[in-house]
């Protein structure tokens, strides 16, 4: 298996899509539908690459992104946000 990616999605239809195209791309990938579920994952595993969807419950991805970047331990993964809704 390729590199980590974790991806923090609560559509489960985008999340699987994204998963899918990760995997056949020969990448290692995570997933968390909730912040909540990302928080727990990610202090077990840390991934090379955070996705984070803009809005998902129990946070959302700019807060995350900047909880992420404060943290020492987690400061150093880059992360893409991303989002269906344009306006975002």
């Amino acid at each position: 298996m390729g590199k980590i990616i974790h991806v923090i999605e609560d559509d489960s239809d985008i999340r699987f899509i994204i998963e899918y195209v990760l995997l056949e791309a020969d990448y290692e990938v995570i997933t968390s539908a909730t912040g909540k579920e990302f928080y727990e994952k990610i202090g077990i595993q840390h991934p090379e690459l955070t996705l984070l969807d803009v809005m998902f419950p129990n946070g959302n991805g700019i807060d995350t992104c900047r909880a992420l970047k404060k943290d020492q331990k987690t400061s150093h993964i880059p992360i893409v946000i991303m989002s269906a809704h344009t306006t975002e």
